[in-house]
């Protein structure tokens, strides 16, 4: 089976063929790991891997970190035209900052481009099959032909207290809040 796998942030675009029986997100990431790149590809990378974390419990296993090495410009996506010298390329989550953390999420299409998301939860990646997957919209089921990893931030606390009034904030050396006329 054929599945585009895309780390958006290091450029890494390929697609990868998984041979194993019963293909999960992370047979994906494997088999990249061990074919980085195909002729054809945007960016040919040199190699590419990723990193885990396991929850405290040691249910669940979840990415971490992804990295991608290229030994040639890497051309952009977004900014058309936008080329960036060779090297390495990671990007890794961070559990622990705050107001904001970063966790890497992904999301799966089909090959038409129709978001998949079975039961509408987090499914470890590990655990998550590539074929019979259900759509986000609830009209059935189909393979993947397309894997987005996303490194998102999250706040984990509100940016700016809520405070009983103004001169709350202002004693703390903040700006006075903005009003609407």
């Amino acid at each position: 089976m054929d599945v585009n796998l895309q780390i958006v942030g290091i450029f890494y675009n390929s697609t990868v063929s998984v041979t194993t029986s019963d293909p999960t997100v992370k047979d994906l990431l494997d088999a990249a790991v061990a074919s980085p790149s195909n002729p054809g590809d945007v960016n040919e990378a040199a190699s590419f891997s990723y990193t885990t974390n396991v929850t405290s419990n040691g249910s669940k296993t979840f990415a971490s970190s992804f990295k991608a090495v290229y030994d040639q410009d890497v051309r952009g996506r977004v900014l058309q035209g936008a080329t960036y010298p060779p090297g390495e390329y990671f990007l890794a989550e961070h559990l622990s900052s705050r107001p904001a953390y970063t966790v890497w999420q992904y999301y799966m299409f089909d090959a038409a481009g129709r978001y998949m998301n079975p039961e509408r939860k987090a499914t470890p990646f590990g655990e998550q099959p590539l074929t019979g997957v259900a759509y986000g919209d609830g009209s059935g089921t189909g393979d993947v032909a397309r894997v987005t990893w996303r490194l998102v931030s999250i706040l984990g606390q509100p940016t700016t207290p809520k405070m009983t009034n103004s001169e709350a904030l202002i004693s703390l050396g903040s700006p006075p809040p903005f009003r609407e006329s």
